[in-house]
């Protein structure tokens, strides 16, 4: 919750524009990663959550995710760090299957190579399906095409915007980590 508020509140004060909590947490999460050395990488992705218990399921993101004229993304957002098999979903408890059951963030031990890849690089995401079982949860996701997941890249207008808000906080949130490292 403290991760989300700096980051939500680091990209309002500083770009003067709305946030998507899920990218803004993301790139916050990258660049505080990048202050221990730990490369990561923000990719869209839709994901489908099906509650085993009722069957119901559940989804969030877009298969083509755009920004729209007011500035809002359209889409979902994770954050891949390859050399570390994890999936960051900061928001995932926005669906209601995760959020009844459990509060904040999904941190995965997750299988970032396909059959064939010799290392990742974010191109080799593009159009992938990633399965996870959490707990009595299912969850589905669907990395978008490269084409797609460009709308969140560094040259992208409303990331550049966005950019050294996204900086500041993630160098904040590296310093606070090593602060609690030494008490």
């Amino acid at each position: 919750m403290f991760a989300r508020f700096i980051a939500s509140l680091a990209v309002y004060l500083e770009a003067g524009v709305d946030q998507n909590p899920a990218l803004d947490l993301a790139y916050t999460l990258k660049f505080a990663l990048d202050g221990f050395g730990i490369k990561a990488e923000p990719w869209t992705a839709t994901l489908s959550a099906q509650d085993t218990a009722s069957g119901s399921t559940y989804g969030l993101g877009s298969d083509t995710p755009r920004w729209i004229p007011d500035g809002t993304f359209t889409g979902h957002c994770v954050l891949l760090v390859p050399a570390q098999g994890r999936l960051f979903d900061l928001t995932v408890d926005q669906l209601p299957a995760i959020r009844h059951r459990y509060k904040g963030p999904l941190t995965a031990q997750a299988e970032l190579r396909w059959p064939g890849m010799s290392h990742s690089t974010p191109l080799d995401y593009a159009g992938r399906t990633l399965t996870l079982p959490w707990e009595a949860v299912n969850l589905t996701y669907h990395f978008a095409d490269a084409s797609d997941n460009c709308v969140i890249d560094a040259d992208n207008e409303h990331i550049r915007r966005r950019l050294s808000a996204y900086k500041r906080a993630g160098r904040h949130l590296t310093a606070a980590a090593l602060r609690i490292q030494r008490v």
